[in-house]
């Protein structure tokens, strides 16, 4: 299936089009498509209020139904009994809708309930938090076989509620998260869509001493390998790091933002930067409810403020690429439309920059005839050589943004010095003709369509990405 393009590129590109193949410059390459221009380069899923978020982030991630849901207390003082429920919806692949503290279910989390039809609800919160009177409307409707509370006598209870609950539908807990149940939950939903594609709970804790329910549950668990800790000493003790089961690492950094950074530099090498949501770091609940989205497509969610944090502007820069879908949790109160155009004019700036790196040289037709296929040459202009190269892109489109052919690495092009890069494309996808100087670049599109332009990629192993695009003529 094609994909489409984002919003942002054919903004910059004041056309219908773009071209990509990189998923994340550390680790692979795919392929993009088309998207219709739109003056809005990112989407954004907010509403009037939490509620509402919450239940647009379950219509677009699940749009038919779901087998179960997960509810939670949408109140900010209750929002530590739900840090750990992200990664059990991550697994049972179901949303996370929001209720308040009143004897009524929200309206909108009602409707959305009855869309989904799912067979089982889980609560994290108790009866003191999500009223008795709401438990008996969601027992009431026809699609709902059973409701499981997983609320504790306290948060860290709670938590362990949850993992276990998770032990119980397969999750194989190798691995698990500790973070502060005691402060704020910046920290654990920084992790909390990384957790959910990974099968990790989230367990919580004081600061100086791991709660009994936690220490019990760990000590029933056998193989347990990682244990990651989530926050600074300030809020997660060092000698908490004695109590822990197998090798201990620690994600922190001097504010939520730092942290937040720090946690997706850990594991960048799961990431999958096609996506990524930016999330208000001071309200916190909607990035609640998008862990178990965000867990779907292994993306990352950025924490930001009322303004782009410094640190999350570098984490962006570095990580941002032409065809990422930058989605925005929340509405205009938790992510300001200056936020969304500073991340806008980040992409331009790389895009720019691409110009200064590297220069075609060539591009032109293989004959007899130009469906025989295409040559591209391309310079590298920066200085730096093929050493310095972790990965390059090369993908050719047509006239209508659709994604021909993509050759990708190094080792596939042929350099004719340590910064004159050549690559073929041959139309035939049943030849594969290896004369020990070409790899054909695989083609994917109509072998019919003429090209149009090619977008040339540079990952280095410093972690810099660069884009140029170029016409044919």
């Amino acid at each position: 299936m094609k994909k489409r393009l984002t919003k942002a590129l054919s903004v910059f590109l004041g056309t219908s089009f773009i071209l990509m193949g990189l998923i994340n410059p550390l680790t692979a390459m795919g392929q993009m498509s088309v998207m219709g221009t739109d003056t809005q380069p990112f989407d954004r899923l907010g509403g009037y209020d939490k509620y509402e978020t919450a239940a647009l982030i379950a219509r677009q991630g699940w749009t038919i139904n779901s087998e179960a849901v997960v509810l939670s207390a949408g109140m900010n003082r209750n929002l530590v009994d739900a840090l750990a429920a992200g990664p059990l919806a991550a697994q049972l692949n179901a949303p996370i809708l929001l209720t308040d503290g009143s004897t009524t279910l929200n309206s909108l989390t009602k409707a959305e309930i009855e869309r989904l039809e799912p067979h089982t609800v889980y609560v994290t919160s108790g009866s003191a938090v999500i009223k008795p009177e709401v438990l008996k409307v969601i027992e009431a409707m026809p699609s709902v076989e059973k409701v499981v509370p997983l609320g504790g006598w306290d948060q860290y209870e709670t938590s362990v509620n949850i993992a276990k609950e998770m032990a119980e539908l397969g999750a194989d807990l190798s691995k698990v998260v500790i973070a502060s149940g005691w402060s704020t939950p910046a920290d654990a939903l920084s992790v909390g869509a990384i957790a959910g594609a990974q099968g990790m709970p989230i367990l919580a804790t004081t600061k100086g001493k791991l709660p009994e329910s936690v220490v019990n549950f760990l000590s029933s668990i056998q193989g347990i390998t990682d244990t990651y800790i989530i926050g600074g000493t300030a809020v997660v003790g060092e000698t908490i790091e004695l109590e822990l089961p197998g090798t201990v690492h620690r994600y922190a950094g001097l504010t939520k933002y730092d942290t937040n950074v720090e946690v997706l530099k850990g594991f960048s090498q799961t990431l999958n930067y096609e996506h990524i949501y930016y999330a208000n770091g001071e309200t916190f609940v909607d990035a609640l409810a998008g862990v178990p989205f965000a867990a779907q497509t292994q993306s990352p969610i950025i924490l930001t403020g009322q303004e782009l944090p410094q640190v999350t502007r570098e984490l962006t820069k570095q990580s941002i690429l032409p065809y990422s879908e930058v989605i925005a949790f929340g509405g205009t109160a938790a992510i300001p439309e200056k936020v969304l155009t500073d991340i806008f004019d980040i992409l331009v700036e790389l895009f720019m920059e691409g110009y200064d790196h590297v220069t075609l040289t060539h591009f032109s037709s293989m004959y007899p005839t130009p469906l025989e296929g295409e040559s591209v040459d391309f310079k590298l202009i920066d200085g730096k050589n093929a050493s310095d190269l972790a990965a390059i892109a090369v993908t050719l489109v047509d006239s209508n943004g659709e994604v021909l052919a993509t050759n990708m690495g190094t080792d596939l092009l042929l350099q004719s010095d340590n910064t004159q890069f050549s690559t073929i494309f041959y139309r035939d996808k049943t030849s594969k003709l290896l004369d020990n100087v070409w790899e054909y670049g695989d083609w994917t599109g109509d072998t019919n369509q003429l090209v149009a332009s090619v977008m040339i990629t540079l990952a280095y192993k410093d972690g810099q990405v660069y884009f140029a695009f170029f016409n044919k003529v």
